[in-house]
């Protein structure tokens, strides 16, 4: 999916403003990279750093062989009834969350896709804050790299790996994956705290 074109709406000032003429929250983009957030088109903002390329699993792709610059993107992709989506990656040295949520007010989908977004951008927000307190701790696991693909379209996958680990192998299928995510990192952090 590519960032959605030829969009009838006039262009919004900034990327906030995208989800908020959507009546969607932010997503949670790391202060240090919103201030470089750029459109790139009329409903899709990003920060330098993004290969061109559409599916998430390419993005990831790009992310495991160049984990720098820190970079994100945010807007709204696809241009049909059911393919129209909301896209957020953030992409960080240490971990990297790539994920695509349905949004379409067709049929009456207009309110679970839009608290199933608002879910997943909660869930991120918590998975973000714990990599940034285990890093702050100095507890990150050293040589490892957290990668979540949340695609609505396709499934939840995460995983963790080191340089040169088979992605594949890496990443296991899991619906519930931010759960797993948040629990995985409470885990580390609780382990240093007991080792302390």
């Amino acid at each position: 999916m590519s960032p959605a074109t030829g969009s009838s709406l006039s262009p919004p000032l900034t990327w906030a403003d995208l989800f908020a003429d959507a009546d969607l929250p932010r997503p949670p983009i790391p202060a240090t990279l919103v201030q470089n957030l750029e459109p790139v088109d009329p409903e899709f903002f990003q920060t330098g750093g993004w290969p061109d390329c559409e599916s998430l699993d390419d993005l990831a792709r790009d992310w495991v062989n160049r984990p720098s610059p820190e970079r994100a993107q945010a807007g709204f992709c696809g241009m049909g009834v059911q393919s129209r989506a909301v896209q957020v990656c953030i992409a960080r040295p240490e971990a990297g969350f790539f994920l695509r949520r349905r949004w379409t007010q067709a049929f009456g989908q207009g309110p679970l896709c839009q608290r199933r977004i608002e879910g997943a951008f909660g869930l991120l927000a918590q998975a973000l804050e714990q990599v940034d307190a285990l890093i702050g701790e100095a507890r990150w696991p050293q040589g490892r790299r957290l990668l979540v693909i949340d695609d609505e379209f396709s499934q939840q996958r995460w995983g963790w790996f080191s340089n040169g680990d088979d992605l594949g192998q890496a990443l296991r299928g899991d619906s519930m994956a931010y759960l797993g995510v948040l629990a995985e990192l409470a885990g580390l952090r609780d382990s240093g705290k007991r080792s302390a």
